[in-house]
């Protein structure tokens, strides 16, 4: 069992979460739900003893057990939580604190394998695994452990489809189905379904605590719709892709005209018979041709693996292809140098781990002082953090490292947005983002590309892709 009395929690004379009393019975699935800065990750930190409370206390579980760990958590982002070099490292990693036997050790180590499908990858670092194959560790790393009560939060954000269904049905099989309680914080009504309780924060406390049924009256505009991303049965999910779907790209029907720059620079990105690879990783991408206007907003989805991340980054100029010609912005490609800071501006998958400042405008201006200086860049923080929905005197002065995942992923689009591109690239933008700030980035995005500025976006979620650009393409 899990019990609150009274707790909160505060940071910088900031109320996070106020006074909460409740209690969780054992073997329940419960969905936290709430928009950004609502304190849901919070909430999940406290329970699973990775934070301590500013005042009350709280309670989990009433008798000791060998073996086992109370509680497991799995973060928002995997790679946040690995610490070793090999799959099997990060599975044995735990056990091995837990003082087992060595022989039991491998006991669970072989059946966490076998039970996530993990075999063929033991020897692999986990940071080069895909985002499901992230998950699957993430997951095993914990259930190898025995505990009690699983902790997820926001587990589904870098998956696709495939994968979110897949992670549903390990959590169901491995976990729930075996009496441990499932904490699954979620922005999203569409991962609610397998719950038999929601309990939805608003700014630090508990707005609704009840039933799935009674709750889709309740819902805010601050928890989004993510088209069918985790029901059991997805809506539509019968319904065939097209051919054109299937096989590469094609467009929704508006058009995007060609304009040409004082260079003669017809296009921003321009590929031909590319092989693109990491050095890392047996995956390599092909590209036979690729063309992206001037002006144009493209959208690039597909499975996880499937290269959406290695094309982005080739577009970008960061990544190199092995054979073929790669031109940006009128540039031939040869390596990392070839990249053109100022001209091109990418926002990475998980931004937030590289922020440098300790207060919000000293980390929204670091780009803007590093291309025109100091001169008006107090200005174009101020309107950076306005677009993105960041009241500039609320923040301006507030931690990046203290904000809520949904924050932080603002505050770095914000950097990419404060100084004047003429390539945009976003690698999943509107990740960790609920349904307000969701409709701001759309609306944001869409003025930037009124503006003459080309994007490239990677999604999994076709809907904003559909939102945002006017052609897709699908690898």
């Amino acid at each position: 069992m899990i019990r609150l009395d009274n707790l909160s929690l505060s940071i910088d004379n900031r109320n996070i979460l106020s006074p909460l009393n409740l209690q969780i019975e054992d073997g329940r699935w419960i969905a936290l739900t709430g928009g950004n800065g609502s304190g849901k990750s919070t909430f999940c930190r406290l329970v699973a003893g990775l934070s301590e409370p500013t005042e009350g206390s709280l309670f989990v579980d009433s008798d000791s057990f060998e073996s086992a760990v109370s509680t497991g958590i799995a973060m928002q982002n995997p790679d946040s939580q690995f610490i070793t070099t090999t799959v099997k490292r990060e599975i044995l990693f735990g056990v091995e604190n837990l003082g087992l036997r060595e022989e039991e050790q491998k006991e669970r180590l072989t059946e966490a394998l076998a039970a996530f499908r993990l075999e063929d990858l033991s020897a692999r670092n986990p940071h080069t695994l895909s985002g499901g194959e992230k998950q699957r560790l993430l997951l095993a790393s914990v259930w190898v452990l025995n505990p009690r009560h699983l902790i997820l939060d926001e587990p589904l954000s870098f998956l696709d489809r495939t994968g979110r269904q897949d992670f549903i049905k390990l959590v169901e099989n491995l976990f729930y189905n075996r009496g441990v309680t499932v904490l699954w914080a979620t922005l999203s009504p569409d991962e609610i379904p397998p719950a038999d309780r929601v309990i939805y924060l608003k700014k630090g406390r508990i707005s609704f605590d009840g039933s799935k049924e009674d709750f889709k009256g309740a819902a805010g505009e601050d928890v989004i719709k993510r088209g069918g991303a985790a029901t059991r049965k997805i809506e539509g999910e019968d319904k065939q892709p097209s051919t054109a779907e299937k096989t590469g790209y094609y467009d929704k029907g508006e058009e995007t005209d060609i304009f040409q720059s004082d260079s003669g620079i017809e296009y921003a990105v321009s590929i031909e018979d590319a092989i693109i690879s990491h050095e890392e990783g047996n995956f390599s991408l092909q590209v036979e041709s690729l063309n992206i206007r001037k002006g144009e907003a493209v959208g690039i989805t597909g499975s996880n693996g499937c290269g959406k991340t290695t094309l982005l980054l080739t577009c970008a100029g960061l990544l190199a292809a092995r054979e073929g010609r790669v031109k940006i912005l009128g540039k031939t490609v040869a390596s990392m140098r070839d990249f053109q800071p100022g001209r091109a501006a990418v926002l990475f998958q998980t931004p937030e781990e590289g922020f440098f400042a300790s207060n919000i405008e000293e980390e929204v201006a670091l780009g803007y002082k590093a291309f025109k200086g100091d001169e008006g860049v107090n200005e174009a923080v101020e309107l950076a953090l306005e677009a993105v929905g960041l009241d500039y005197g609320g923040f301006k002065e507030r931690n990046p490292f203290y904000l809520s995942q949904g924050e932080k992923r603002l505050c770095a689009i914000a950097s990419v947005l404060v100084f004047s591109a003429e390539l945009y690239l976003f690698d999943e933008p509107a990740l960790f983002l609920d349904g307000e700030a969701r409709n701001r980035l759309i609306s944001t995005l869409n003025r930037l590309r009124g503006s003459g500025a080309t994007l490239i976006v990677v999604s999994h979620d076709r809907e904003f892709l559909s939102d945002v650009t006017s052609r897709i393409i699908e690898l």
